[in-house]
């Protein structure tokens, strides 16, 4: 028996939110051109290439949530989601090898809690995504 899966609108929403709120990721550009000048500490430079793959590589998957709903899609975003966490935990550990980059200080020196409190969010819409109503709005196609 084949039973239509309703369109989880309100985490597609969150998942799309959260997304476009990465876009400030692209503030890791000046700290990669800092890095490179020698300006602030190469501790620095996975971190903020790894911002930019982030901020790049949500944006089509705000798109595919909405326009196919796949297995393809939903693993798309478990990644996505798991690379932003690694991110946020790179970052944290190069605030205890180097301290606050150059580049930063000038939005003032959040230390640990920026990331911290975004690794939560990151894993709050993953639990969401994991949820069985929105994982059967995925794996619809699979059936």
């Amino acid at each position: 028996m084949n039973q239509t899966v309703v369109r989880p609108r309100i985490p597609l929403a969150v998942l799309t939110i959260w997304i476009f709120l990465q876009l400030p990721r692209f503030i890791a550009w000046p700290l990669i051109h800092s890095v490179v000048t020698g300006s602030d500490p190469s501790a620095w430079l996975f971190p903020a290439l790894i911002d930019i793959v982030v901020a790049v590589s949500g944006l089509p998957l705000a798109a595919l949530a909405w326009t196919r709903p796949r297995l393809g899609t939903w693993v798309y975003a478990l990644v996505w989601l798991t690379l932003s966490i690694f991110d946020h935990a790179s970052a944290m550990t190069a605030f205890y090898i180097a301290g606050v980059p150059s580049v930063f200080r000038r939005f003032g020196e959040g230390g640990l809690t920026v990331p911290a409190m975004q690794s939560l969010l990151d894993i709050g819409v993953f639990s969401m995504l994991y949820a069985k109503r929105v994982r059967a709005y995925f794996l619809q196609t699979l059936g």
